[in-house]
Parts: structure tokens; C-alpha cells; sequence
């Protein structure tokens, strides 16, 4: 149901109302309002009723609509900004010294429990296994 005052989030056709006038400028670039009967029954996402009320069949939402269609392709495909080009390769630069640092500190703490318990044990890798 739509209203006088209402936006269309969504493309539609026009079923039934009363004298439903919608202002299609945003979408259209028409200067005059546009009264939905039998003839013209298109009602477009992103435009505006401003007279009347009246039932929509909603046919297409978001990227499918017409408003949708025409936003995806005046934004275009986003290329990324020399500062996000820098920061990606920050980001792999940090996560490979992370990862240096795992395996040294891994290693460091498997060296220094053999020191401890003397070596490796066969008994206790059994233990283990039959648990």
C-alpha cells in the first residue's frame, strides 16, 4: 500500500487506488508528476508518490530494480586507493612476521621441554596413544 508522501523502495505496477500521482524527476528527470492508471501502471524504485494512495505489486527489489540497475552502474567497479594498496601490503608484511614469530617461539618451547624432561621418551608417545 502506498501513500501520498510515500517513497517506492521497490519497481512495481500500479493494481488499484485512488488518483495515485507519483513524481518520477529522481529517476526519470521528469519535470510534471505522473498519474498511475491502466496505462502507465510502472511504479519505480526511488521515486516518490505525492497524491493519492494505492496498491503495488512489487516486482523488483535492490539491485534488481531499476533505481538498482542504474546505481550499479554509475558506481562501477571501486578500484583500490593507493592508501588501501599500502595497508594490504602492511597487513601481509605484519602477518608474515607473526607467523616467523610462531614458529621461532614454537621451536624455542620444544627445545626447552627436551631440555627438561631429558629428551624424548617412547614410552610416554605409546601413553598417549593407548589413552
Amino acid at each position: 500500500l502506498i501513500d501520498a508522501g510515500d517513497k517506492f523502495v521497490a519497481d512495481g505496477v500500479y493494481i488499484e487506488g485512488h488518483d495515485l500521482v507519483a513524481d518520477e524527476a529522481s529517476l526519470t528527470g521528469e519535470s510534471e508528476p505522473v498519474r498511475k492508471n491502466a496505462r502507465k501502471p510502472f511504479c519505480r524504485s526511488g521515486t516518490q508518490a505525492t497524491e493519492g494512495e494505492g496498491k503495488v505489486l512489487v516486482l523488483a527489489v535492490g539491485e534488481r530494480s531499476e533505481w538498482g540497475e542504474t546505481m550499479s552502474k554509475v558506481m562501477g567497479e571501486s578500484e583500490d586507493t593507493p592508501l588501501q594498496e599500502k595497508l594490504e601490503v602492511l597487513a601481509t608484511n605484519i602477518g608474515k612476521i607473526g607467523f616467523g614469530v610462531a614458529v621461532v617461539c614454537f621451536v624455542v618451547l620444544f627445545a626447552s621441554w627436551l631440555i627438561i624432561n631429558k629428551g624424548w621418551k617412547d614410552s610416554e608417545s605409546t601413553a598417549v596413544l593407548d589413552y
